[in-house]
This record gives structure tokens, C-alpha cells and sequence, in this order.
């Protein structure tokens, strides 16, 4: 099938605030970096998140701020990395990997990390790296 790209899409509009799985990716701008952290967290979903910048206070921040369940660093792609825990929060995915709720009330809500091979994000502070 084809892939759709939709540009200058408003982060209000339906294809910026639902999970679609397919090949598609909807485009919107922003002012700055504090917009677009604003405008991923405005969501009642919170599956995936990626940043790319070579700003370590950005990466820290984003790494510590983002509501979603995977972080990524400068990725070479839009996928997770099939090791790393498959966990979402808020609306997405169904809750933590391990499921048993003693396990999940005893643990901060799981979140996985991945970077870019040729980027050192050592710097972000309190979190495993993929």
C-alpha cells in the first residue's frame, strides 16, 4: 500500500490525535521546542514519542517530561527496537509489559528508551538506555 504524508496538520485535527497503524505520518508545526512538547502531551493517547537534536538540556528535558510510554533519541527509524519493553501510557497499548498488579503498583510506570547509534545521550540522567 501507499504511504501518506499529511503536512501542516493542526494538533487538533483527528490524524494528530488518534493511533493510526499504517503507513501513514501527519505533520505539524510549532513554534519552538516548549510548543512541542506541549502539543505531544495534549493527548489522551501516549504510545511513542521521538526527539531529534544534538541539545543534551533538550534531551534530558524531553527524556524526563514526555508522557508517552517509549522515548526515542534520534532514531535511524520510526520503530522501536524489538528488545525494549512495548508499553504505552495513558489510552495506548494495554498498560505495563509485566501485568501482574503487584508487580506494576510496586514499580514506576515502565518506559523504554531508545538513541540514535552515532549520538551520546549518556547525559540523560536516571534512565537504562536501549
Amino acid at each position: 500500500s501507499d504511504s501518506t504524508l499529511f503536512t501542516d496538520v493542526s494538533p487538533k485535527a483527528a490524524v494528530a490525535r488518534n493511533e493510526i497503524f499504517g503507513p501513514i505520518a501527519a505533520v505539524s508545526r510549532v513554534p519552538d521546542y516548549d510548543a512541542a512538547l506541549e502539543a505531544a502531551n495534549d493527548s489522551e493517547l501516549g504510545l511513542s514519542v521521538c526527539i531529534v537534536t544534538q541539545d543534551a538540556a533538550k534531551i534530558n528535558h524531553f527524556s524526563q517530561n514526555s508522557e508517552a510510554g517509549m522515548i526515542q533519541v534520534n532514531p535511524p527509524t520510526a520503530g522501536m527496537d524489538f528488545h525494549a519493553p512495548f508499553t504505552g501510557r495513558k489510552g495506548s497499548s494495554y498498560g505495563a509489559p509485566e501485568k501482574a498488579v503487584t508487580t506494576v503498583n510496586s514499580l514506576p510506570q515502565p518506559r523504554s528508551y531508545t538513541r540514535g547509534e552515532d549520538n551520546d545521550t549518556s547525559t540523560i540522567k536516571g534512565h537504562s538506555h536501549s
